[in-house]
């Protein structure tokens, strides 16, 4: 098993790793730069964690072709259906483990579901697809009548966008600027 994002020995891997006896078995790669190469190697990408935002190893992984097994928190149940993976509850490591089992031991369902994991991403999480959603977001929001200025934060005074420079931003995101 290849483990990335670990720098050292970490005891909660290390040590059932040890005391198992499984250190042919296992890799801490530590940090990688260019981590979508180490997704495609992978036969199960497994995300264990307890708090989340948006889920961009699960998505990375998924665009390789992967079926991934992860923790249901933050944005994870948005990316991740059962047609390309499974969703766990947090530290129900039981679960978890009989997924991958389940993933390893079963080639078809394994390669079926990494080529349902590679569609979703590419119908759903696209740069062209964000793009276009932040386009309708300020597309909207500049037809709104009440306010000609985008205001967020505790001081708005000091966060604010004019129409101008929301429509530079589209701009740029298309790529005109």
């Amino acid at each position: 098993a290849l483990v990335t994002g670990v720098q050292t020995c970490a005891l909660p891997i290390c040590f059932p790793v040890t005391i198992l006896h499984l250190e042919n078995n296992f890799i801490l790669a530590g940090h990688h730069e260019t981590p979508s190469e180490l997704f495609c190697e992978g036969d199960v990408s497994i995300l264990t964690s307890i708090s989340e935002g948006f889920p961009y190893t699960v998505i990375e992984s998924m665009s390789c072709g992967v079926p991934v097994v992860a923790t249901d928190v933050g944005g994870v149940g948005e990316a991740l259906d059962d047609s390309c993976g499974y969703l766990c509850k947090p530290k129900d490591f039981e679960a978890l483990g009989n997924r991958v089992i389940e993933l390893l031991q079963n080639e078809e369902l394994r390669k079926n579901m990494g080529e349902n994991a590679r569609r979703k991403v590419i119908q759903n999480f696209t740069i062209t697809k964000f793009i276009n959603a932040y386009e309708k977001i300020y597309d909207s929001l500049m037809q709104s009548p009440v306010d000609k200025t985008i205001s967020w934060g505790a001081n708005n005074a000091k966060n604010a966008l004019s129409v101008g420079e929301v429509e530079r931003l589209l701009a740029y995101m298309r790529g005109e600027l």
